[in-house]
């Protein structure tokens, strides 16, 4: 499989303005086809022999990015395709447009403080928030409604659906004998469909009768409430993520157990973690794949092709059977990809659910194809339980069809991503022919928004009001290459941020002379990135004044606490109290 991708990444540089392209060596390639993005089409921009392992860009602009298509043939038959979103200090891009925040109310009031914070960093990324908090027990066809009322309300700039909790899945497909996705008679029927939230003007039918799975969430009969469609009825409009730990059962054999809420919850706090950098992962990728080639498939194309454009071929490492777990117990990488003959809780040569649940997984972004894993909605789900495990934060069934997250390189959401993948853009420049692409059961579960490249953020920001002006203060970030700070304006996650300043400013305080009674700052830093897509303008997530729009000011150190006494009960507890 790694063979069936090429491993292309980017070098920069600014003058005279160049971008070189660096792939892997396949002893068997005969000829490389280099095409770059012109519009919806593509143009060749060079032919190469098999020898070939670089090619220089030198029709380019600084501040532009361009996007690549490599094409390999190989002396034995199988080809090679791979996708590269490439710059020279790409600009920054600090709104992404609506996203919409749809909240499983069960547990909305005990993570009440840890959503309004999410709140707050979708804001501090350039995000606004649309929030609903809904029931798991309504209608997928009233949620539908809810989006749809976001969407026509403002259909340029909706870009992402954000399902956390329970919230009701959808379910659609009338598979039949061997025909569904991972080619099991038993697994007909109906699977999760959750790109139904983003799909906005297609037609959407209830008139299957099919109930040959062996399961019966699979089931599908007339007037059910689960969709005919296993192909999607037109293009998806709004990317669409999920975080969802409904039944996760397997997390009971973790120490100490952890219920749907401490599930929820910690990802919540691991989420806010990544975007602050709290926490750093090194990047790279790994691979465990158990499959290799199939009859002309390579599923791990999928893995070896997005971490090749994000860390070039000398970063991303195959480990063997068994040492998945093994090897991110301790080790961090950026991005893993599994692969082997599964069921709905396990895969061969990675391993189970409960696995995720007792061993702490040191990779943010993830990716698994075995049988089963992309019909999710089921007690201890494999990819659901993932989420749940270590750093992880997104995760997708990948490999059929093949997923294509290189945008992230030069600094995308997963969303952009999402909707390439879910649309299948890429289809017609596969050796296989993207099988299976356009299926209503392709996923995202993580958070929609999420981007690779975290800055460290500002930290003591403080303001200082005085007549109709705010001056601002603050910390400066402690990142690299450090270009300076934007200041934003605004009245809350729900209502947006507008820029002050046109170009970063290089000191640690700024003065805002047009200040408003009730007005929220926001500060990010701004960073130029370097990946293996280039180099891009990069912003820290957003820190605010008032802080996360009250008080102001950073509270006080509390007294120390008086009147500790030990109680020991026993001999594995002390009781604490003050």
């Amino acid at each position: 499989p790694k063979f069936y991708a090429v491993m292309a990444s980017a070098e920069v540089q600014a003058s005279p303005a160049r971008i070189t392209l660096r792939w892997n060596e396949d002893s068997n390639a005969s000829g490389y086809t280099i095409a770059r993005r012109n519009g919806s089409s593509w143009s060749t921009v060079a032919t190469l022999p098999g020898s070939a392992l670089t090619w220089t860009d030198s029709n380019v602009s600084v501040g532009t990015s361009y996007e690549y298509r490599f094409s390999k043939t190989t002396s034995l038959g199988y080809r090679g395709t791979s996708f590269l979103l490439a710059g020279i200090n790409a600009p920054l891009k600090d709104n992404f447009g609506k996203v919409i925040l749809l909240v499983d109310d069960t547990y909305a009031a005990e993570l009440a403080t840890e959503l309004r914070r999410l709140e707050w960093d979708l804001a501090g990324d350039g995000w606004t928030v649309l929030r609903h908090d809904v029931s798991r027990n309504d209608s997928v066809r009233n949620i539908k409604e809810i989006v749809k009322a976001d969407y026509y309300s403002d259909p340029a700039n909706v870009k992402a659906v954000f399902l956390f909790g329970h919230v009701p899945v959808p379910y659609s497909g009338n598979y039949t004998g061997w025909n569904p996705p991972d080619g099991h008679p038993d697994h007909g029927g109906a699977w999760t469909a959750d790109l139904f939230y983003g799909e906005m003007d297609g037609s959407w039918t209830d008139n299957a009768s099919n109930t040959t799975s062996a399961k019966p969430w699979n089931h599908n009969l007339p007037g059910d409430g689960k969709f005919d469609q296993q192909i999607i009825p037109s293009d998806v409009e709004i990317a669409v993520g999920r975080v969802d730990f409904f039944n996760m059962t397997c997390f009971a054999n973790k120490t100490p157990a952890r219920s749907e809420l401490d599930l929820l919850r910690a990802y919540l706090n691991k989420d806010h973690d990544f975007r602050h950098r709290v926490f750093s992962v090194a990047r790279r990728g790994l691979v465990c794949d158990n499959f290799g080639e199939r009859g002309g498939e390579a599923f791990a194309a999928s893995g070896w092709r997005n971490m090749g454009a994000f860390f070039g071929a000398e970063n991303v490492t195959a480990v063997p059977y068994g040492q998945y777990f093994n090897t991110l117990a301790s080790q961090d990488y950026l991005w893993s990809y599994g692969t082997g003959g599964g069921y709905f809780h396990s895969c061969n040569g990675i391993g189970t659910s409960d696995d995720f649940a007792t061993t702490e997984i040191r990779s943010v972004f993830t990716m698994f194809l075995g049988s089963y894993f992309g019909d999710y909605d089921n007690e201890s789900a494999f990819l659901r339980a993932a989420l749940g495990s270590g750093y992880a934060l997104t995760t997708s069934w990948a490999g059929r069809p093949h997923w294509f997250y290189h945008h992230m390189g030069l600094g995308e959401p997963i969303s952009v991503s999402t909707l390439a993948s879910q649309n299948n853009l890429y289809a017609s420049s596969l050796p296989d022919g993207g099988q299976y692409g356009r299926g209503t059961h392709v996923a995202l579960l993580g958070d929609p928004t999420l981007r690779m490249h975290p800055v460290v953020p500002v930290s003591n920001l403080r303001g200082t009001p005085s007549g109709g002006s705010m001056t601002l203060e603050w910390n400066a970030s402690t990142d690299t290459e450090i270009q300076g700070y934007h200041i934003y304006r605004g009245a809350g996650p729900n209502a947006g941020f507008t820029r002050l300043t046109s170009s970063p400013v290089t000191g640690t305080s700024f003065t805002d002379n047009n200040n408003s009674a009730g007005a929220t700052y926001m500060v990010r830093a701004v960073k130029l990135e370097r990946s293996g897509s280039g180099t891009y303008i990069n912003a820290s997530q957003g820190v605010f004044y008032p802080a996360n729009g009250g008080g102001g000011t950073v509270p006080n150190v509390p007294s120390a606490a008086a009147n500790l006494a030990a109680t020991a009960v026993s001999a594995a507890q002390i009781n604490l109290s003050w």
